[in-house]
C-alpha cells in the first residue's frame, strides 16, 4: 500500500534518489535531497553527518595513518544507518511532497479563476 493517494507509480518516480544509497560515496545524499525538497533542516543535518566518513576519505587517505580498517567499518556502519534512516523518512517525504503539489495546484486553480473573473 502506498503512502499517498497519487499512486504507487508516482511514488516510485519520486523515489529515484533512493538509488544513491547503493554506492559507498553517495549514500548520504538521499537525506540531504529529501531535506532540501521538503525544507526539513534536520534531514539535511543528518545527511551531512552520515557523510562524514565519505568526506574524510576524499580529504585524506586513512590507510596512511593505519586507520584503513577502522575507516571501512565506520563507513559501512554509517552507510547502513543512513540507508535505514532514508528509507524510513521516505514515507514522510512522499506525503509532504504530495501535499505541496496539491497546495500549488489549488493556488494555480484559484489564480486561473480570478483571472477568468477579471476578464469577464
Amino acid at each position: 500500500m502506498g503512502y499517498t493517494h497519487r499512486g504507487t507509480q508516482w511514488e516510485f518516480k519520486q523515489s529515484w534518489y533512493m538509488l544513491l544509497i547503493l554506492t559507498p560515496w553517495t549514500y548520504w545524499i538521499p537525506l540531504v535531497y529529501t531535506g532540501i525538497r521538503t525544507i526539513r533542516v534536520h534531514w539535511i543535518v543528518y545527511g551531512l553527518f552520515y557523510g562524514t566518513p565519505a568526506y574524510l576519505k576524499m580529504l585524506v587517505d586513512p590507510e596512511e595513518f593505519g586507520a584503513g580498517q577502522f575507516h571501512r567499518r565506520w563507513l559501512f556502519m554509517f552507510l547502513v544507518i543512513a540507508a535505514i534512516h532514508a528509507w524510513r523518512a521516505r514515507g514522510e517525504y512522499l506525503v509532504r511532497l504530495a501535499n505541496a503539489i496539491e497546495i500549488r495546484e489549488l493556488f494555480m486553480e484559484s489564480a486561473r479563476l480570478r483571472r477568468d473573473q477579471l476578464l469577464a
